[in-house]
């Protein structure tokens, strides 16, 4: 139940062995249970140890009431009151940039929590703060605190990086420019350019820079437009073997955007008007054969796959998101978990959520929450055990979601 919003290094988003509460096959109802407004200010991520340990990161926020600086508490998973809650920084007085990382428990055992000009290590004990290091700072090898190798990226790179290992050799996937992807190998911890891997860039115009790239198998996939554009978003695959097979669909051109939006983001893409968003990379489910992305002006959320043709749209549904969703389950019963802002509430300023609980496979309804205050920002619903996930709003109410059968 480790990694933020997306389970491992090749960021599928798919989370196995969470499960979902509810029926497959039968009406369902979700129950919810509420922490103490603002216990957990811009609630951020969680981590666990356990299914009795667990832990969120938040604060990292400045533009939130309440979000005084960073800070890591655990939880009762049942109750969702505080066990211990340290305050790691007080950037408010500090007058210091305040902006989340994320937060994880690493093999030994501690809460590593990064947060504006900072990491700290945490006793998952007593919330006491063992460690504070600076940043930014080299990145250092952990056994021997030696660095390995650094390079100097060609280009500006946004997103995240991805690793995965191809025909035995380890490569790191970056998105740099708007849509030039490229790999790093990696021998022996020392960087190199792959110059043999050069995909050419998405040709369509007025696109903005993407999420992530995400390992699908043979293919690395990702899209367009995580910043309001003026063009069409633009779904890519590329074969990891051969960067000449590339694959290119823009699955919203013929979604209409509703008026509200339309006119909410007249001048959202650079003084132009927008009239696509997704601020989010992918999910994908290798095993299922399938991957998932969202259209936010046009309110769509959709799951395709690869053929033979290219691209295919497997399922498309009306639904309103800026976050990741998550993938709970096994893989014949995978759940898509997301968020859905209701009625005509503008993304990016909207002031309620739901949480909604999709078929994987087929996309069909299973579950639907009442209204809750919306996400924070740049979070995702994170997993939990038992049936249930978590739900961090922006207002620090953190929220335990629980499908079960009517």
């Amino acid at each position: 139940m480790e990694a933020f919003e997306h389970y491992n290094s090749g960021r599928d988003h798919v989370f196995p062995l969470a499960s979902f509460g509810g029926s497959l096959h039968r009406l369902n109802t979700v129950h919810l249970v509420r922490s103490r407004k603002g216990a957990y200010p811009s609630g951020h991520n969680m981590s666990y140890l356990n299914a009795n340990a667990a832990f969120i990161q938040g604060g990292s926020y400045g533009d939130v009431k309440g979000s005084i600086g960073p800070f890591v508490a655990k939880v009762d998973p049942k109750t969702l009151k505080p066990v211990w809650y340290t305050q790691l920084r007080n950037t408010v007085n500090a007058g210091e940039w305040d902006y989340p990382g994320a937060m994880a428990i690493e093999r030994d055992g501690y809460i590593y929590v990064v947060s504006g000009y900072r990491i700290f290590k945490v006793d998952p004990a007593s919330g006491k703060v063992v460690k504070t290091l600076e940043l930014p700072t080299m990145v250092h090898n952990p056994k021997t605190m030696q660095i390995i190798d650094n390079i100097a990226l060609n280009a500006f790179a946004g997103a995240r990086p991805t690793i995965t290992r191809y025909n035995g050799v380890d490569y790191v996937y970056l998105l740099e420019k708007i849509s030039n992807a490229v790999r790093y190998s990696v021998h022996n911890g020392v960087f190199k350019l792959d110059t043999s891997w050069t995909p050419a860039a998405v040709p369509y115009p007025n696109q903005t820079t993407g999420g992530s790239l995400i390992v699908f198998n043979n293919w690395i996939v990702g899209a367009t437009n995580s910043i309001p554009a003026a063009g069409r978003l633009t779904v890519f695959a590329i074969n990891q073997g051969d960067a000449k097979k590339v694959l290119y669909m823009q699955p919203y051109v013929n979604d209409k955007i509703p008026p509200e939006l339309d006119h909410a983001f007249a001048k959202a893409a650079g003084g132009k008007q927008a009239v696509s968003w997704a601020d989010m990379s992918l999910e994908a489910d290798p095993q299922n054969g399938l991957f998932y992305e969202v259209e936010t002006l046009a309110r769509k959320i959709a799951a395709f796959k690869l053929t033979s043709s290219g691209i295919t749209t497997v399922w498309k549904k009306t639904e309103t998101t800026t976050e990741w969703a998550t993938l709970v389950g096994p893989q014949a019963h995978r759940v898509w978990v997301g968020t859905d802002i209701p009625g005509a509430e503008i993304p990016g300023k909207s002031k309620t959520d739901r949480v909604v609980f999709r078929d994987a496979a087929t996309g069909r309804e299973l579950a639907r929450s009442a209204r809750v205050p919306y996400m924070t920002q740049g979070s995702a619903i994170q997993p939990g055990y038992g049936g249930s996930v978590f739900f961090p709003s922006a207002n620090g109410t953190l929220i335990k979601v629980t499908p079960s059968p009517k």
